[in-house]
């Protein structure tokens, strides 16, 4: 877990793949509300997988710093603004379609109002506006089932995650292992040559022995 404060937030990237599915999962069961960041902020305070961290802070997980991780999270993500602001627009407002003028379209053509279809806003006059989604959109919950499909594409990038990690450590142990094992040849080398030497050494005395004792 990264060890720096963050005290102004900009990028989801600032928490780990960890932090990141635990805040998913509160947010699953505790909604995206604005207050529902300080519950989950305490809930994530009291979670062992984080406090036991040596590099645990608390001001991480902060209600206002969990909001913001949320938002970024959900921008990076490409849910910003896919709540129900924009179903409610197409489906609202009566319901006779085509036939009847009905829905968000009717609505606009009889009071002089406009139709927002994504990012787009078409006014009455003759006037055609092409405004990029508010920055007041990020806010905006993107809804029960968005919440559940990004904590599952969290979910699977935190696998993915720790299965890069223990591949990692198992080649890292596999290369030790094979480091000990060449320690271990090597010195048993050294050993083979040395008893070879000493043996060589015995039999010369041996030899030199006999041969004094053959000229005496």
């Amino acid at each position: 877990m990264p060890s720096t404060t963050i005290a102004t937030p900009t990028s989801s990237t600032s928490y780990d793949a960890l932090e990141k599915l635990l805040l998913c999962a509160e947010v699953v069961q505790y909604g995206e509300s604005g207050q529902s960041f300080n519950v989950i902020s305490s809930a994530l305070k009291e979670n062992p997988l984080l406090t036991s961290s040596p590099n645990y802070d608390p001001g991480r997980l902060s209600g206002d710093t969990l909001r913001e991780r949320w938002r970024d999270l959900v921008r990076d993500e490409g849910l910003a603004g896919s709540g129900g602001t924009e179903e409610g627009a197409t489906t609202g407002g009566g319901g006779g379609g085509a036939g009847g003028g009905g829905g968000a379209a009717g609505a606009a053509a009889a009071g002089g109002g406009t139709v927002r279809r994504g990012g787009r806003v078409a006014m009455r006059n003759g006037m055609i506006t092409n405004s990029s989604t508010p920055s007041s959109t990020s806010n905006v919950p993107i809804g029960e089932k968005a919440v559940r499909d990004l904590t599952r594409r969290i979910w699977e990038s935190y696998q993915n995650t720790m299965k890069e990690q223990v591949q990692a450590d198992e080649r890292a142990i596999a290369q030790l292992l094979d480091e000990i094992g060449n320690l271990e040849n090597d010195r048993a080398k050294e050993i083979e040559d040395f008893e070879a030497e000493e043996t060589r050494k015995r039999e010369a005395e041996s030899r030199r022995g006999a041969a004094s004792k053959d000229r005496g």
